[in-house]
């Protein structure tokens, strides 16, 4: 019989020949959100399963998609059985214990690694509104081995054989109780191993809300956590909506029971087949803002994409939000990414700090599920938990599995600081456990961190209620109390968070280390005088309340300020306003454990979690990130899940985030001209005709976080001056593009740092008299927000007409027409009109003309004798075409409002053709790096996520991966050709890197192949330690 078994498995796997009758899931199942309003319809109509189906793998489609499947290498599968076993699925259980073994056995012999498991059902042992929901001696569920899952076929057979039919009242059964414990309680291995739930039962799930249902489970509850624990669930059921849905969901399949030929062989034979071939989802996405972008690849064999073909291959995805609400979106298959992308924006109500997404793939029969998890606030989110744990997620740098309650940890999987590494300073190896932090910087050789510990110095250099810094900074809890009404009392340090600028507290934290740890006891008062000095605070919470029991003063759940001595939120304010918080006020103080904010010291943006739960509503345990005056935007299993740890609830004891200050690059310009009387640089001076003046300018980058790029520097001279040189600069490009002696044109390629200036001098003729102005313009932009600034300036230089000669008539000219037609785009025709006579203008109107047609007039103000304005546009859009030629004549005073000197002369024609933009650019970038360990060649893989963002498409190229101090180069890795906005998933080839950590940089076309319209934004930064 065993022999048997396993040949009609590997026959499955060959042929795929299907004798079960599945009824298939659809695209356009139905969304969660409308199923509850069936489900509470007792009982369900029925859905019509078709006498025959044809089995899909014979189609040709399927056999071609087969042959891209991994159908080489072993697979991991945890399997559940969740079997009913209530009165009528007799035959089931009889059937199920004679093939038990020999399914097992078929397994192992398929190369398949599995593990078992088993969870019993029937129904709740209760009677109410009239309904007897099962017998006194039964039991709602039971999960054997206490959850944990065996490889052994002889005692899963075991598990099999102490089944026995028994009881049943009404039809329903508590289905959704059995699977939510499957899901909770059930030890899966977690990893590459898929998660397989096997439903067996000839009843459907309660309705939500029925008596019956004694844990008050919910069909959306249920479906959101089978999908956001990557479950795919086959369902051997009666034809009901329910049970087809949960199928369907979760990238399963639904058989219907004892239908005609339908028996648990011939489907777990199918189920064994679709096992032993498998594909992987692979995919980057970003969430901010709210906004969540994803796209995923079906990879087969060798990692090779496999090819798409509608209804065949599809991708879906479940987004669980903080708030517990599960969405289903489908994705759609971009064929220039070849990959299967959605955006949703909003992704979650309220402001979501981390989102859960389950991609599930389908390829004809076969299936697969992918977690991911993304910060919303594109933030890291830095914790510690209140308990030790094994993470069974990606294997920590140095090695060990051992998370610590003092590690402090990172929201992307990584051991950020082992405690040891916190107390580097103090020359410690205890692990004293970590009750607050503020992760100050991030990015610094050695991360600079704030932080208490939960237990006191052994050598009392320090107490738990001591601020601490890995610079070695040492600030005693009296200190931090200084400000506020007490006696000295040490109360202790709960959480902890720095207000104001990063680089006034980095100051201000190595002073307090230069200082020592003497200093801050012996003068306790001199803290918040160096806080306001500063203009930095330290927002923090203690562990006991105020030592005046008739008058607290605070409790240990209020945010407190130590410069300002007062209580910034009342643990009351900080909880939404239905808990009862605050002693004696409203009830309960739930305490203060960890909170983060900006660094503006906006009190809206306060996140922070308590010391005790609350069941209420909105409900949270203490292990919850929760939103002053909202609820949870972070759950405790959202933080810890990545890590794998066995249970779903770890507390919180520390919290932090990168907090990056807004940036708001800036440039500024200050044009002057020299006075030669005065022997200063003055902003208007006077000048005769003959005279030569000296212009000097000075540009600076007067932002506090920006390198400037691509830096247009534009001079534009008044009729009255000429070009005449000399040019003096800092710059490398010394001299000028140069048109027509009156416009100057610089271009600095960058960067020009923070604080750094450029300096330009020059000189020009006075060649005509009048007041006018010499203005400048400069063009920059931001590298890091890609923002473009602006500025400009001006300097006059007075040229008296009394020199000229006996005054007479004004006479209006246009001495320049400037602009380029470009198809589709504005015109843009700038032209200069000055006053060349001997008297003033009065206002005009100046007019255009295209081929002899009139277009447009512009009004124009009054003009001293010598004066004229510069750049003056029509604004007009010339609807050309590519190679047209045009007339273009722009006269003054169309409308002979002036009584001139020269009425002949108002007119200046040109005839420009109308040309093509220029041709899109490219613009790599490096969105995301991050490392994996290869067990086969016990090194390093190092992966990033390359997005051409540019307009245009992006040739062959290579990634650059180089050490980061040096810039030498440590490997290359080939990228192919990307269209403009893909993004596609590459690594480098495994390298032995030090388990000490490492800092790198990895950078896009690092051999400057590809043309770019920023080649200064190639390359990410990636520091691990060690």
């Amino acid at each position: 019989m065993r022999k048997q078994f396993a040949l009609v498995i590997v026959a499955i796997m060959l042929f795929s020949v299907l004798t079960a009758m599945p009824v298939m899931s659809k695209s356009g199942d139905e969304s969660i959100s409308k199923l509850p309003e069936t489900i509470r319809q007792a009982p369900f109509s029925p859905v019509k399963t078709p006498k025959f189906v044809l089995p899909i793998v014979t189609l040709p489609v399927c056999k071609e998609l087969q042959t891209h499947l991994d159908c080489v290498t072993t697979k991991k599968a945890d399997i559940v059985f969740v079997f009913d076993t209530t009165g009528s699925m007799g035959e089931e259980i009889k059937e199920m214990k004679n093939i038990s073994k020999d399914f097992a056995d078929g397994l192992s012999a398929a190369g398949i690694d599995y593990r078992f498991g088993l969870t019993e059902f029937r129904d709740f042992p209760v009677t109410c509104d009239g309904t007897v929901c099962s017998d006194a001696n039964d039991f709602a569920y039971k999960v054997y081995n206490g959850g944990v899952l065996s490889d052994s076929s002889s005692m899963f057979k075991s598990w099999i054989d102490s089944l026995n039919p028994s009881g049943g009242g009404d039809l329903p059964e508590s289905t959704l109780a059995a699977l939510m414990h499957t899901v909770k309680d059930q030890k899966w291995r977690g990893g590459d191993a898929s998660k397989i739930i096997i439903l067996i039962s000839d009843a459907y799930p309660h309705s939500d809300g029925h008596c019956c249902n004694q844990e008050e489970n919910t069909f959306d509850g249920v479906i959101s956590a089978l999908t956001r624990s990557g479950m795919t669930v086959y369902v051997v059921g009666p034809d009901e909506a329910s049970m087809e849905m949960i199928a369907n969901s979760t990238g399963g399949k639904f058989f219907r029971i004892r239908a005609e030929g339908v028996s648990l062989k011939p489907v777990l034979e199918e189920i064994a087949g679709v096992l032993t071939c498998s594909f992987d989802i692979v995919g980057d996405g970003v969430c901010e803002g709210n906004r969540l972008e994803l796209c995923v690849q079906l990879l087969g064999a060798d990692n090779v994409p496999i090819p798409h073909h509608s209804g065949y291959t599809e991708a879906w995805m479940f987004v669980r939000c903080p708030d517990g609400t599960s969405n289903r979106y489908d994705l759609d298959y971009e064929t220039n990414e070849e990959a299967y992308c959605a955006v949703i924006d909003p992704v979650c109500s309220g402001s979501p700090e981390v989102v859960d997404v389950t991609v599930y793939g389908k390829v004809c029969e076969w299936r697969a599920a992918r977690k991911f998890e993304f910060t919303c606030g594109a933030r890291k989110i830095f914790f510690s938990t209140e308990e030790e744990f094994v993470t069974h997620g990606p294997e920590p740098p140095d090695g060990n599995p051992v998370i610590s309650d003092g590690d402090l940890l990172c929201s992307d999987c990584t051991v950020f600081a082992r405690n040891r590494e916190l107390l580097a300073a103090f020359k410690t190896q205890l692990d004293l456990g970590l009750d607050a932090a503020d992760v100050i910087d991030a990015e610094a050789r050695k991360p600079l961190i704030a932080f208490s510990t939960e237990l006191n110095d052994p050598q009392r250099r320090f107490t738990a209620g001591d601020l601490l810094t890995t610079n070695g900074a040492v600030i005693s809890n009296i200190a931090l109390l200084a400000s506020f009404d007490i006696s000295r009392t040490d109360l202790g340090l709960d959480a902890v968070h720095f207000i104001g600028d990063k680089e006034a507290i980095v100051a201000f934290l190595d002073y307090a280390a230069e200082k020592g740890m003497a200093f801050w006891k012996e003068n306790p008062n001199a803290l918040p005088e160096l806080l306001k000095e500063r203009n930095i605070d330290i927002w923090f919470s203690t562990e006991g309340t105020a030592p005046k029991p008739e008058d607290p003063g605070f409790l240990d759940g209020d945010l407190l300020s130590a410069r300002d001595g007062i209580i910034i939120a009342r643990n009351a304010i900080l909880l939404p306003s239905s808990v009862p918080a605050g002693i004696p006020d409203r009830s309960v103080d739930f305490g203060l454990d960890a909170v983060i904010a900006d660094r503006s010291g906006n009190r809206e943006v306060i996140r922070f979690s308590t010391e005790i739960l609350y069941a209420g509503e909105p409900p949270f345990t203490d292990g919850d990130v929760i939103l002053i005056g909202n609820g949870v935007v972070c759950t405790n299993e959202d933080l810890i899940r990545c890590f794998e740890p066995k249970g779903n609830f770890l507390g919180l004891d520390a919290l932090a985030v990168v907090v990056e200050e807004a940036c708001e690059p800036s440039i500024e310009v200050d044009k002057q001209v020299w006075d030669t009387n005065r022997q200063r640089w003055v902003e208007e001076t006077t000048a005769r005709i003959g005279d030569t003046v000296t212009f000097q300018s000075t540009i600076h980058n007067d932002g506090t976080c920006c390198p400037l790029y691509n830096i247009a520097v534009t001079d534009v001279l008044p009729a009255c001056l000429d070009y005449a040189g000399s040019v003096q600069s800092n710059i490398k490009q010394n001299e000028p593009e140069v048109t027509n002696n009156k416009e100057l044109k610089w271009f600095f390629e960058g960067p020009l740092n923070p604080c750094e200036t450029i300096t330009i001098s020059y000189k020009a003729r006075v060649v005509n008299c009048g007041e006018n102005e010499n203005v400048q313009r400069v063009e920059a932009v931001c590298e890091k927000t890609g923002v473009e600034v602006y500025a400009e300036d001006r300097a006059i230089v007075n040229v008296p007409c009394e020199d000229v000669g006996e005054i007479g008539k004004p006479d209006l000219v246009i001495t320049q027409i400037t602009g380029i037609g470009v198809v589709g785009e504005p015109l843009n025709i700038y032209y200069t009109i000055k006053n060349q006579g001997n008297a003033a203008a009065g206002p005009s109107h100046t007019g255009l003309y295209i081929n002899g047609n009139y277009i447009k007039k512009v009004y124009v103000s009054a003009l001293a004798p010598g004066a004229s304005i510069s750049a003056k546009s029509f604004d007009y859009i010339w609807d050309c075409k590519k190679g047209e030629q045009a007339q273009i004549k722009v006269c003054a005073d169309i409308a002979t409002q002036v009584d001139e000197s020269d009425e002949g002369n108002n007119c200046k024609a040109e005839v420009w053709t109308c040309t093509v933009r220029e041709p899109e650019k490219p613009d790599l970038v490096i969105r995301r790096v991050w490392h994996e360990w290869d067990r086969k060649t016990q090194k390093t893989i190092v992966k990033y996520a390359i997005k051409n963002q540019g307009k245009g498409t992006a040739g062959a190229s290579k990634t650059y991966m180089s050490w980061y101090s040096t810039g030498k180069v440590i490997s290359t890795d080939a990228v192919p050709s990307l269209s403009a906005g893909q993004t596609r998933t590459e690594s480098f080839a495994p390298y032995p890197f030090s388990s000490q950590g490492f800092d790198i940089n990895v950078c896009a076309d690092g051999d400057n192949k590809v043309a770019e319209t920023n080649e200064k934004n190639n390359c990410k930064r990636y520091t691990m330690i060690g």
